[in-house]
């Protein structure tokens, strides 16, 4: 190859990983030996184009670089091909025999400096052959005793990773619980077993614990199983490598939740999301149904087969919402009103209860509240007369702005739907 000369020389740089780099693969490494190598060997040429893939392993060639520089080569426009050793083109022998055949159809010399291999000959073709197979026996010999080492570890009950767990210390390997970060684990699933976004989670964790933690990251949390003591490596369960912060069932119903947000209806016609249950404990689904060309919002639940009407829900839940949200403008009579509203709110939450607690039987229940929700429906008549401004603001809002009210000031609504009643409303 000394004194030659080609019109166009594509180096090829690639490097996957920060190790690779550190052990002096880097591109700005491999790119200078490159050019010293035409130096050295006084390879004249007119254009010299430069391929560079970062971060992309060798064992596939869909890398954007690569797939370029192919086809260049297949429009004729590069001459030579020089990378510093083949497992850089790839490790794969079937791939790099595809390449040759492309390289050697457009007249494309390949070489690789390391040893100063090239495939213009029949030996060159051999022996490329023969260290590509045994690039690909080093590679795979190398994950194997790494994947053997790492199963060790982890039979020995020791975590295999070099990193710690957020929610946990580390000592020799051997995980244990911080007592502190824990807390936060625990709180993270606690707001999400209730349905709240993670960008609320990520507000509520820096008042709780003055801890910035990002949305994103929340979202990770809660998908690690390791949280309450299962941690997979080689497709084989551990039990004795985490100790568990959270119980499996608080996982399960943390997943099962983030599923119906994430799969709920992305209209803002339904004002709440995941906030409504059913006294049988059941997360109310979204429904909606169309009769002569009008649409009717639902909420139902899948366990007991019955739904509610959003604006029965509203009408009921908006005199709380108000208050909640701290109107001050409001008159004398009013307060006492909303303050009589809240009272009866209170008794119906706690005759339900007492009814769920095994205090009261079903009969007593059922009339006790019927008398009370008369007597809220009542109170509710004459809050509508004298806070029409407050429920006004509420009717000319957006549909989105509703939705984005009940997400800031609601936490969850248990409905009794066999007698279509709020009984208990927690706010946020």
């Amino acid at each position: 190859m000394k004194n030659e000369y080609y019109s166009t020389v594509a180096l090829y740089l690639r490097v996957s990983t920060r190790e690779q780099a550190i052990n002096g693969y880097s591109i700005h490494a491999q790119e200078n030996k490159l050019k010293r190598y035409l130096k050295d060997q006084k390879i004249k040429y007119d254009d010299l184009i430069i391929f560079a893939d970062e971060g992309f392993s060798a064992g596939s060639t869909n890398r954007p670089d690569f797939l370029r520089m192919e086809e260049a080569i297949k429009n004729d426009q590069i001459d030579l091909v020089l990378a510093t050793k083949l497992d850089r083109i790839s490790r794969e022998p079937v791939d790099l025999e595809l390449f040759f055949r492309v390289c050697q159809l457009h007249h494309t010399d390949v070489a690789a400096i390391t040893g100063e291999i090239k495939i213009d000959t029949a030996n060159g073709r051999f022996v490329t052959g023969i260290l590509s197979l045994i690039s690909k026996w080093e590679r795979e010999t190398t994950k194997e005793r790494t994947f053997d080492t790492l199963v060790e570890i982890c039979e020995d009950g020791l975590f295999p990773y070099g990193y710690t767990p957020y929610g946990y210390k580390k000592t020799n390997k051997k995980l244990f619980i911080d007592e502190t970060t824990s807390q936060i684990v625990k709180e993270i699933f606690s707001c999400a077993e209730s349905g709240n976004p993670l960008e609320l989670i990520s507000k509520k964790i820096k008042i709780l614990y003055d801890t910035r933690i990002r949305s994103d990251r929340i979202g990770t949390i809660l998908s690690k199983e390791y949280y309450y003591g299962k941690f997979v490596y080689g497709g084989k369960s551990y039990y004795n490598i985490f100790p568990a912060i959270i119980s499996k069932d608080t996982f399960c119903n943390a997943q099962a939740v983030r599923k119906k947000r994430y799969h709920a209806i992305q209209n803002k016609n339904f004002y709440f999301c995941n906030q409504l249950r059913c006294t049988c404990g059941s997360i109310l689904c979204r429904r909606l149904t169309k009769k002569k060309n009008k649409r009717y919002y639902y909420y139902y639940c899948p366990e007991c087969k019955k739904r509610i009407n959003q604006d029965r829900v509203i009408e009921e839940l908006l005199p709380d919402l108000l208050r909640h949200a701290d109107h001050k403008s409001l008159s004398k009579e009013l307060k006492y009103y909303r303050r009589k509203h809240k009272y009866l709110s209170d008794r119906i939450e706690r005759l339900y209860e007492d009814y769920i607690g095994g205090q009261i039987d079903g009969q007593v229940y059922a009339f006790t509240l019927s008398k009370l929700s008369a007597d809220r429906d009542s109170i509710l008549k004459k809050i509508n007369l004298k806070c029409s401004i407050g429920f006004s603001d509420f009717y000319v809002m957006t549909n989105e702005a509703r939705y984005e009210l009940m997400e800031t000031y609601v936490s969850h609504v248990v409905i009794d739907l066999k007698l279509m009643v709020i009984v208990k409303i927690a706010m946020k």
